[in-house]
């Protein structure tokens, strides 16, 4: 999940991916502010089942990018 202002801020970032190490470098900054997204929907909420769903998705997050981080390692190691 990622929040852009308008679909033109989308075009720019993927025009500018040509590598497989450009992707997953972006792929992780995506993930990165969808954790922080989804930190500041989590303490802005008072509803305590609200809090433990947004922290379920925080983890999602948090496991999407530790996979996607070990993918690069990966790739810079070939």
């Amino acid at each position: 999940m990622h929040v852009f202002r308008t679909s033109q801020g989308v075009d720019d970032r993927l025009g500018a991916v040509k590598t497989a190490e450009d992707a997953l470098k972006l792929a992780i900054e995506f993930e990165k502010d969808s954790v922080i997204f989804f930190l500041s929907m989590q303490d802005a909420t008072d509803d305590n089942k609200g809090k433990e769903l947004i922290g379920q998705l925080v983890k999602e997050e948090q496991e999407h990018l530790r996979k996607l981080t070990v993918k690069l390692r990966d790739l810079k190691k070939k």
